[in-house]
């Protein structure tokens, strides 16, 4: 004969078991219908609705229909892209907050989002991301901008100074060591 169970089991209700796969399903067509009744609801809007909502976020409405289309994880890339490459995203958006949005605007429109996942998975986005991502030019820019300290100050200012006149690379090296 099994021993009684006790007050405490008896009033617990029993275990059910997770499975994370189903998790994720349900979870995954939870965001699908948000995302349709989002669609919807913007399609519900008249024209001049429509416009005056891009105009409000100063887009375009062919480029807002197509944010609303992809999705509100279009641009889930960009932020840790930006830190991958040592870029603070806030610093940016107080600073320069239309490169930021033409930045967002640009990785919404991108066609090799699973290239960019790749690299961010693998850690190898700051050696990669100039063969494919349509901001490449723009990071590159802002890299430029960036205040140096440090030998990188040193470096940059020869640098700069032998570019503009027309200095060799060994003038260069031998110029950067006697700064130092």
């Amino acid at each position: 004969m099994l021993p009684k169970p006790s007050a405490e089991e008896r009033t617990t209700t029993p275990r059910i078991k997770s499975h994370p796969i189903i998790s994720k399903l349900i979870d995954a067509f939870g965001n699908w219908r948000k995302h349709r009744q989002e669609i919807r609801e913007i399609r519900d809007l008249d024209d001049d609705e429509f416009s005056t909502l891009a105009n409000d976020l100063r887009i375009t409405p062919a480029d807002l229909d197509t944010f609303v289309r992809q999705g509100p994880h279009a641009v889930d890339e960009l932020p840790k892209l930006l830190t991958a490459l040592g870029i603070d995203e806030k610093a940016l958006s107080r600073t320069q907050p239309l490169v930021l949005r033409d930045m967002v605007r640009v990785c919404a429109f991108c066609q090799q989002k699973h290239q960019c996942d790749r690299d961010l998975d693998a850690g190898t986005s700051a050696q990669r991301y100039e063969e494919y991502c349509l901001n490449a030019s723009t990071i590159d820019a802002l890299d430029q901008n960036r205040p140096r300290t440090g030998r990188d100050a040193i470096t940059a200012d020869v640098d700069a100074w032998a570019e503009a006149h027309d200095m060799t690379d060994r003038s260069r090296s031998r110029l950067a060591i006697s700064a130092r």
